[in-house]
């Protein structure tokens, strides 16, 4: 049996790009230290795939290529390492931003209905990042 959801349709979202940073540490002591990171990521590509047919039967497939764009990385990091292991504490904030993709078909059984783009977009994610280390 096949599960359908109201109002809504599977996304792909990929993106390819070279992070390019700093990433530092100072010893507080044996045992705590402080890290700061600050990325820039130069994008390369993006492509997000759209499956139109989830919404309408007989709807293609969309894929849109993305071209120009970057993104931001930024966190803090306190480190503890005793012993035997080690723990850290990272909030961090991951930003992007991407302009228009390149136009795509939209095919309905065949038929050209018209083009579709991904338009520009923002987005934002902020986190705590927990680790052991052994």
């Amino acid at each position: 049996m096949e599960k359908r959801v109201l109002g809504g349709y599977q996304r792909e979202s990929t993106y390819f790009y070279s992070p390019l940073g700093l990433d530092a540490e100072i010893r507080v002591n044996d045992a705590w230290s402080w890290g700061v990171l600050a990325e820039y990521d130069l994008f390369w590509k993006g492509r997000q795939v759209s499956h139109m047919g989830d919404v309408f039967p007989g709807l293609n497939i969309v894929a849109n290529t993305q071209s120009k764009g970057y993104g931001l990385r930024g966190s803090l990091r306190l480190s503890y390492q005793g012993g035997r292991f080690g723990v850290a504490a990272e909030p961090y904030i991951r930003f992007w931003r991407i302009n228009d993709s390149a136009v795509s078909p939209l095919i309905y059984k065949g038929l050209y209905v018209g083009d579709l783009v991904e338009p520009k977009n923002k987005s934002k994610e902020i986190g705590l990042k927990l680790s052991v280390t052994f």
